[in-house]
Protein backbone atom coordinates (compact mmCIF):
# COMPACT_ATOMS: atom_id res chain seq x y z
CA UNK A 1 0.00 0.00 0.00
CA UNK A 2 1.21 3.46 -0.79
CA UNK A 3 0.23 6.38 1.40
CA UNK A 4 -3.42 5.88 2.15
CA UNK A 5 -5.69 7.51 4.59
CA UNK A 6 -7.31 4.89 6.76
CA UNK A 7 -10.63 5.69 8.34
CA UNK A 8 -11.66 2.93 10.70
CA UNK A 9 -15.37 2.28 10.87
CA UNK A 10 -17.55 -0.40 12.34
CA UNK A 11 -18.13 -3.10 9.73
CA UNK A 12 -20.77 -5.29 11.28
CA UNK A 13 -22.88 -4.34 14.30
CA UNK A 14 -23.35 -8.01 15.19
CA UNK A 15 -19.64 -8.82 15.20
CA UNK A 16 -17.86 -5.97 16.97
CA UNK A 17 -14.40 -7.53 16.50
CA UNK A 18 -14.60 -7.29 12.72
CA UNK A 19 -13.81 -3.79 11.45
CA UNK A 20 -13.25 -2.31 8.06
CA UNK A 21 -11.12 0.61 7.00
CA UNK A 22 -12.14 2.52 3.91
CA UNK A 23 -9.46 3.66 1.53
CA UNK A 24 -9.10 4.94 -2.00
CA UNK A 25 -6.14 4.34 -4.30
CA UNK A 26 -6.08 5.10 -8.02
CA UNK A 27 -9.84 5.73 -7.94
CA UNK A 28 -10.51 2.11 -6.89
CA UNK A 29 -12.35 1.42 -3.64
CA UNK A 30 -11.02 -1.26 -1.31
CA UNK A 31 -12.32 -2.85 1.86
CA UNK A 32 -9.63 -3.61 4.41
CA UNK A 33 -10.54 -6.11 7.10
CA UNK A 34 -8.52 -6.63 10.25
CA UNK A 35 -7.64 -10.34 10.39
CA UNK A 36 -9.75 -12.15 12.97
CA UNK A 37 -8.56 -14.80 15.41
CA UNK A 38 -9.59 -17.69 13.13
CA UNK A 39 -7.52 -16.32 10.28
CA UNK A 40 -4.59 -15.67 12.63
CA UNK A 41 -4.80 -19.27 13.87
CA UNK A 42 -4.68 -20.51 10.27
CA UNK A 43 -1.53 -18.39 9.71
CA UNK A 44 0.00 -19.91 12.85
CA UNK A 45 -0.70 -23.49 11.73
CA UNK A 46 0.43 -23.03 8.12
CA UNK A 47 3.59 -21.12 9.01
CA UNK A 48 4.35 -23.62 11.79
CA UNK A 49 4.15 -26.43 9.24
CA UNK A 50 6.50 -24.55 6.90
CA UNK A 51 9.01 -23.90 9.70
CA UNK A 52 8.95 -27.53 10.89
CA UNK A 53 9.39 -28.69 7.28
CA UNK A 54 12.34 -26.34 6.72
CA UNK A 55 13.93 -27.44 10.01
CA UNK A 56 13.52 -31.13 9.10
CA UNK A 57 14.94 -30.51 5.63
CA UNK A 58 17.99 -28.69 7.02
CA UNK A 59 18.48 -31.34 9.68
CA UNK A 60 18.45 -34.08 7.02
CA UNK A 61 20.57 -32.06 4.60
CA UNK A 62 23.36 -31.56 7.11
CA UNK A 63 23.02 -35.14 8.46
CA UNK A 64 23.09 -34.20 12.13
CA UNK A 65 22.99 -37.04 14.66
CA UNK A 66 19.85 -37.81 16.65
CA UNK A 67 21.32 -36.93 20.06
CA UNK A 68 21.61 -33.19 19.38
CA UNK A 69 18.27 -31.88 20.66
CA UNK A 70 19.76 -28.53 21.73
CA UNK A 71 21.02 -27.96 18.21
CA UNK A 72 17.59 -28.75 16.78
CA UNK A 73 16.08 -26.04 18.99
CA UNK A 74 18.71 -23.51 17.89
CA UNK A 75 18.27 -24.49 14.25
CA UNK A 76 14.49 -24.16 14.57
CA UNK A 77 14.74 -20.71 16.20
CA UNK A 78 17.18 -19.51 13.53
CA UNK A 79 14.94 -20.78 10.72
CA UNK A 80 11.89 -19.20 12.39
CA UNK A 81 13.62 -15.80 12.66
CA UNK A 82 14.97 -15.92 9.10
CA UNK A 83 11.67 -17.17 7.64
CA UNK A 84 9.51 -14.45 9.20
CA UNK A 85 12.06 -11.69 8.56
CA UNK A 86 12.64 -12.57 4.92
CA UNK A 87 9.03 -13.27 3.99
CA UNK A 88 7.55 -10.24 5.73
CA UNK A 89 10.27 -7.86 4.53
CA UNK A 90 10.19 -8.86 0.86
CA UNK A 91 6.59 -10.00 0.43
CA UNK A 92 4.78 -8.34 3.34
CA UNK A 93 3.34 -11.78 4.10
CA UNK A 94 4.29 -15.32 5.06
CA UNK A 95 3.02 -18.45 3.31
CA UNK A 96 0.08 -18.60 5.72
CA UNK A 97 -0.83 -14.98 5.05
CA UNK A 98 -0.50 -15.44 1.29
CA UNK A 99 -2.91 -18.38 1.36
CA UNK A 100 -5.50 -16.24 3.16
CA UNK A 101 -4.76 -13.12 1.06
CA UNK A 102 -3.51 -11.22 4.10
CA UNK A 103 -0.52 -8.97 4.72
CA UNK A 104 1.06 -6.85 7.42
CA UNK A 105 0.99 -3.07 7.52
CA UNK A 106 2.06 -0.36 9.95
CA UNK A 107 -0.90 0.25 12.25
CA UNK A 108 -0.83 4.06 12.20
CA UNK A 109 -0.23 4.64 8.48
CA UNK A 110 -1.29 1.48 6.67
CA UNK A 111 2.05 1.47 4.86
CA UNK A 112 4.56 -1.31 4.27
CA UNK A 113 6.73 -1.92 7.38
CA UNK A 114 10.47 -1.22 7.21
CA UNK A 115 13.27 -3.61 8.12
CA UNK A 116 13.55 -2.34 11.71
CA UNK A 117 9.84 -3.04 12.31
CA UNK A 118 10.14 -6.50 10.72
CA UNK A 119 13.19 -7.36 12.86
CA UNK A 120 11.29 -6.35 16.00
CA UNK A 121 8.31 -8.50 14.92
CA UNK A 122 10.55 -11.49 14.26
CA UNK A 123 12.50 -11.13 17.52
CA UNK A 124 9.31 -10.94 19.61
CA UNK A 125 8.10 -14.17 17.98
CA UNK A 126 11.05 -15.98 19.60
CA UNK A 127 9.71 -15.27 23.11
CA UNK A 128 8.54 -18.58 24.63
CA UNK A 129 4.74 -18.95 24.74
CA UNK A 130 4.27 -15.74 22.68
CA UNK A 131 1.56 -17.35 20.50
CA UNK A 132 -0.48 -18.29 23.58
CA UNK A 133 -0.46 -14.75 24.97
CA UNK A 134 -2.81 -13.88 22.07
CA UNK A 135 -5.49 -15.97 23.76
CA UNK A 136 -5.44 -13.75 26.85
CA UNK A 137 -4.75 -10.33 25.33
CA UNK A 138 -6.65 -10.59 22.04
CA UNK A 139 -3.63 -9.03 20.34
CA UNK A 140 -0.37 -10.71 19.38
CA UNK A 141 2.74 -9.35 21.09
CA UNK A 142 4.59 -9.22 17.79
CA UNK A 143 1.85 -6.90 16.46
CA UNK A 144 1.58 -4.57 19.45
CA UNK A 145 5.34 -4.52 20.06
CA UNK A 146 6.14 -3.54 16.48
CA UNK A 147 3.13 -1.30 15.81
CA UNK A 148 1.81 -3.47 12.98
CA UNK A 149 -1.45 -5.19 12.13
CA UNK A 150 -2.50 -8.04 9.84
CA UNK A 151 -5.13 -7.10 7.28
CA UNK A 152 -7.06 -8.71 4.46
CA UNK A 153 -7.71 -6.41 1.53
CA UNK A 154 -10.19 -6.91 -1.27
CA UNK A 155 -11.81 -4.76 -3.90
CA UNK A 156 -15.15 -3.29 -2.89
CA UNK A 157 -18.05 -4.60 -4.94
CA UNK A 158 -19.67 -1.94 -7.08
CA UNK A 159 -23.32 -1.21 -6.45
CA UNK A 160 -25.73 -2.02 -9.26
CA UNK A 161 -28.40 0.49 -10.16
Amino acid sequence: MNKRELKETEYNEVDEQQTVAETKQNDDDFEIYIADSGMRFAHFLIDGFVIVSLTSFCWTLFSFTDDMSGEVTLLSLAICFIYYTAMEFWLQATVGKMITSSKIVVLETGERPGIKTILIRSAIRLIPFEPFIYLFRGCAMHDSGSGTIVIKERKRRSKRI
